[in-house]
């Protein structure tokens, strides 16, 4: 996962103004990144919580680019966002596939795994905080350029 939403506030010709913006992109990801963040662990399905633990926060800036960045190293985050086809499942490593299935232990060289349905679960996060981040963004923005 490497979800980006980047902030470029560069707007004017007037360095002292881009600074006073950049430093003030820099505070709003600051106090926003960790709500989305947080957002993004409560929308994210994990029986094993896993993928939710995996995920994290890191902010990057320059004058006149603020960077929000949230990742997981999970090497399966793509086939939860995308989901599955059904495919066969083949033990490689060891002589058979270990697995609980209704209380009961199960082994096997290999099984067909139904697939999984797609779960966008990054774009509802988003959905549950783009308002609120957007108010709180045009806030700073006025708040700047207005001086105060």
């Amino acid at each position: 996962m490497a979800n980006q939403f980047r902030i470029e506030p560069t707007f004017t010709d007037n360095p002292l103004l881009d600074f006073r913006l950049t430093r003030a992109m820099v505070h709003l990801a600051d106090e926003q990144g960790p709500i989305i963040l947080e957002e993004l662990r409560r929308q994210a399905p994990d029986a094993s919580g896993r993928l939710k633990r995996s995920l994290f926060y890191t902010r990057e800036s320059a004058i006149g680019v603020v960077r929000m960045k949230f990742q997981t190293k999970t090497p399966y985050f793509p086939y939860v966002i995308h989901g599955t086809r059904p495919h066969t499942i083949q033990a490689v490593a060891a002589r058979s596939l270990h697995f609980i299935w209704n209380g009961s232990d199960f082994f096997a060289k290999s099984v067909n795994h139904p697939g999984t349905q797609p779960n966008d679960f990054v774009t509802r996060a988003w959905d549950r905080v783009k308002e609120p981040l957007t108010l709180e963004f045009i806030k700073v923005i006025e708040s700047e350029l207005g001086g105060k």
